[in-house]
């Protein structure tokens, strides 16, 4: 007898029933295409999950429930500006306190005991911060991000102020250059009110009189 058949005969049933057994394997292989269909939906699940992360303007960080990073989508990784290997594994803390010491020859993640990053991370709690992003090429970025706590650890979203604060900075200069423009010729006007409210002209009428002490106390 061939050695499939062998094999064959060695599973069949007590009874020696072959419509059993060629039911049992039948079962066996629906299972198994089951099993294979369910896998590659996964997959594709998890690709187009992963795309759809790609395709979104602010970078995204995944870590486990110990803080320690899992994935990222490459506007993180462009933020950063470090590799998407070289981000995970990192903890969460680490990468977005990043420190370099004073002396040049070493680097420091350390934080003081009240960072409010540590404490967020360690109570599984939200939190919403802005400040400078210091990366480990020595150079720096504005972010705004935000933690989020979830069943299978943290999402952390970061977002590049830079422009916004540029806007803000534009704004600012355009207040004070108007408000500096304004003020030399009311200042002038004030002056030429002031000198008609002392009498340099000469006595007027009360009601001229009354219209000048408002024109002073609005200028």
């Amino acid at each position: 007898m061939p050695h499939a058949m062998q094999r064959l005969a060695i599973q069949l049933p007590a009874n020696g029933s072959l419509p059993a057994a060629l039911g049992m394997f039948a079962a066996l292989v629906g299972i198994g295409i089951f099993a294979g269909a369910f896998l590659l939906a996964q997959r594709r699940q998890s690709r187009h999950f992963s795309q759809l992360l790609d395709a979104l303007p602010d970078g995204i960080l995944q870590s486990d429930r110990y803080g320690r990073i899992v994935g990222c989508n490459a506007a993180a990784a462009e933020l950063l500006h470090l590799g998407p290997q070289h981000i995970t594994g990192k903890l969460v803390h680490d990468l977005l306190h990043y420190r370099h010491a004073s002396s040049l020859q070493s680097d420091s993640p350390t934080c003081a005991a009240d960072c409010k990053l540590q404490l967020a991370l360690a109570g599984h709690a939200s939190i919403t911060c802005a400040e400078t992003l210091h990366r480990t090429d020595r150079s720096s970025v504005p972010v705004e991000f935000i933690l989020t706590p979830w069943a299978e650890g943290f999402l952390v979203t970061l977002h590049d102020v830079t422009e916004r604060q540029a806007l803000e900075h534009s704004k600012d200069e355009f207040v004070s250059t108007v408000s500096h423009e304004l003020r030399t010729p009311l200042t002038s006007i004030r002056g030429a009110l002031g000198l008609l409210s002392a009498g340099l002209l000469g006595e007027m009428s009360e009601k001229a009189a009354n219209l000048l002490r408002i024109a002073v106390s609005n200028t």
